[in-house]
Order: C-alpha cells, then structure tokens, then sequence
C-alpha cells in the first residue's frame, strides 16, 4: 500500500484501489488485507480439494505421477513450469 500511495498505479490496467479514493488510509490497508488473505485462502482450499481427490483415487494418483516423471527437472531440482504445461493431463 506505501508503494502504492507514492508511485500510483504503474501498470497499464486499472487495480483495485484504483477504485478505493474515498477510503482513509487505515480503510485501504484493511482492504489490501482482506483481498491479500482471501485469496491465500481461496488457493489454500483449492488445492486442498485438489489433493483430497488425487489422494482418493489411485488410478488418477499413478497417472498423475507418471506424467510427472517424464518432466526433466532442472539444475536445482524443480520441474520447469514450461514443461509442465506441455503435459495435457495437467492442463
């Protein structure tokens, strides 16, 4: 929010406190909060549900885990997002 009152918006979109002017400062900070935390948590219960449902059913769990595995990791041992996406079972 600092960087935000002292630079403005510097992208080429609106952003949501674009829209927040007539709010105090306190208001805004409380607002930035609030979507900040409902969108940790929205991404939490996601992939919670996600991994209850991997979790559950075998068949989906090895096929999942073998498309994995034909991902080359890179140096420091993570899967390349641009491989990743390149394999239509998770896409």
């Amino acid at each position: 929010m600092n960087y935000y009152e002292k630079h403005g918006n510097t992208t080429s979109h609106p952003v949501v406190f674009d829209h927040l002017t007539s709010l105090s400062y306190p208001q805004k900070i409380t607002e930035a909060m609030d979507i900040l935390i409902a969108g940790a948590d929205t991404t939490a219960s996601t992939l919670t549900a996600a991994l209850l449902h991997i979790l559950a059913d075998k068949k989906i769990q090895t096929k999942l885990v073998q498309a994995l595995q034909s991902v080359q990791p890179n140096e420091q041992g993570i899967l390349p997002l641009m491989e990743l996406e390149k394999i239509g079972y998770l896409v």
